[in-house]
């Protein structure tokens, strides 16, 4: 059974499906010419949909198959918009603070594991974040996906290649690293701390709904993001303002850590400033700012305004649509007994087929290769053929083909 539901498209003949597939439940497929697949994107994206590298808030990718010349990657799926749509949307008031709040704490969580992997994401912005509703819950959380920039880094030399969003990169892929010479890792490339303020950057746009720096080209914006922030979002806490300021700093060095961002005081306390109650039973799961709520990521994405319109129209409206996101979620549960319902919902079901892994002598890791159907029934039926395979990896060849 397939649900053939276009998530989104674009140029280079890019589709995501929601896909069911017999051996992965439910997930996001990203259909391709096999000339766009992005093999970095596939070994980079093994590193956190694999054993203490899994975390709730980054998309788990799952597997990958070739299929005459196309490409098709599955991912876990996101059943709600991206975060993009509440910045598109004018009809809404700006999110509450307590609103931001965990929506950034969950994404600082999601990029430690990143880092953690020895990893930099490189493209932080809001189409890259989805939103997703718990099964069977009210909770919603928070994806980071689209690893197609993403790479390795050496923490020696750093890296090098200027990419990403233009108004969400940070100042030293622009303009080269040579200022900070005073640190080796800034001589010769950048380090993780670009992801930082990428996503200070998405904070401001959720407080604020623009950018924090506007300029018509690269060079005039090199220009301006040289100069402190003129526009700082108003009626936000001290302890708000203070922790974006320290992620948009401009000289790396002295930007916060995903870890010490996670520290800092604006996320111990909730807008009214009463301290959350965190023991040492508090997990990762359990934590205050863990989930969202449902019916407010509903009417912020879809336009639904609680203060200008009448209390019974906006009502109906965010019930009618969160009635209308059951009866699919119910749906898709019906055809799919293996759906994860619990908060992390990461877990890949276990596979009976083995699947094309290939060890890398020395190291723990497995990297997944993709091959096309008839090159991988050729190498399970050669003896000795150098391939370690896996019962039940998290990422690799699909067996069998999806019907799309």
């Amino acid at each position: 059974m397939t649900d053939q539901s276009v998530l989104d498209s674009s140029g280079c003949r890019v589709m995501a499906h929601s896909e069911l597939s017999k051996d992965f439940g439910i997930a996001a497929a990203k259909v391709m010419d096999f000339q766009h697949f992005n093999e970095r994107e596939w070994d980079v994206a093994g590193k956190v949909s694999y054993g203490a590298n899994v975390c709730q808030y980054v998309v788990n990718y799952k597997g990958a198959q070739i299929i005459q010349n196309f490409a098709i990657i599955l991912m876990e799926y996101a059943n709600l918009p991206p975060m993009q749509k509440i910045l598109d949307n004018k009809l809404t008031s700006l999110p509450r603070e307590d609103f931001v709040k965990p929506i950034i704490w969950q994404l600082l969580q999601g990029i430690v594991v990143i880092h953690e992997a020895g990893l930099i994401h490189r493209d932080l912005k809001p189409d890259n974040i989805m939103f997703h509703n718990i099964f069977g819950t009210e909770n919603v959380i928070v994806k980071i996906t689209d690893f197609g920039l993403a790479r390795e880094v050496d923490i020696q030399t750093g890296a090098g290649t200027q990419c990403g969003t233009p108004l969400g990169m940070a100042p030293e892929i622009m303009m080269g690293s040579n200022q900070y010479a005073g640190q080796q890792q800034f001589q010769t490339g950048y380090n993780n701390k670009v992801d930082i303020w990428s996503l200070g950057v998405l904070f401001f746009q959720l407080l604020t709904k623009r950018y924090p720096f506007e300029a018509n080209n690269i060079m005039q914006l090199i220009n301006i993001i040289q100069r402190p922030i003129q526009n700082m979002p108003s009626n936000r806490s001290y302890q708000c303002i203070d922790l974006l300021k320290k992620m948009l700093q401009y000289n790396p060095n002295q930007r916060v850590s995903a870890k010490e961002a996670l520290n800092h005081e604006w996320f111990k306390q909730d807008e009214n400033g009463q301290q959350y109650q965190i023991d040492p039973n508090t997990t990762i799961n359990n934590h205050p700012l863990s989930t969202l709520g449902l019916r407010e990521v509903i009417a912020y994405s879809y336009g639904y305004d609680w203060i200008n319109q009448p209390q019974e129209q906006f009502e109906y409206q965010v019930n009618s649509k969160i009635t209308e996101l059951k009866q699919h979620q119910s749906e898709l549960i019906a055809q799919d007994p293996i759906l994860n319902r619990g908060v992390q919902n990461v877990n890949t079901p276990t596979i009976q087929q083995p699947l094309n892994i290939q060890q890398i002598p020395g190291q723990g890791y497995q990297t997944p290769t993709i091959r096309t159907p008839q090159y991988q029934q050729q190498q399970n039926n050669a003896p000795n053929g150098g391939v370690a395979y896996n019962p039940s990896p998290q990422i690799g060849i699909i067996p069998g083909k999806f019907h799309l």
